[in-house]
């Protein structure tokens, strides 16, 4: 078990979204032509995004987190 001190302030912060990522899912922040800002959770055949309305980093990290407990809890 890990301790929230031995942790990045990060990963004690967005507890689910670590342990999403941990598990092989992967986290895409960028932009493009087509979509212009994105943020997206991915992990095998499943996509999850955050619409490009948030303006604040941490507004984006604070909803990554929170697909990614929905994500752990559904099991899938």
């Amino acid at each position: 078990m890990i301790r929230a001190a031995e942790q990045l302030e990060d990963e004690a912060t967005y507890t689910h979204l670590s342990a999403f990522l941990r598990s092989g899912g992967t986290l895409e922040v960028g932009e493009d032509l087509f979509t212009e800002a994105f943020a997206r959770l991915r992990k095998g055949n499943k996509t999850f995004s955050v619409s490009c309305r948030y303006r604040d980093l941490a507004a984006v990290w604070k909803e990554m987190d929170s697909q990614a407990k929905r994500y752990l809890e559904n099991g899938s």
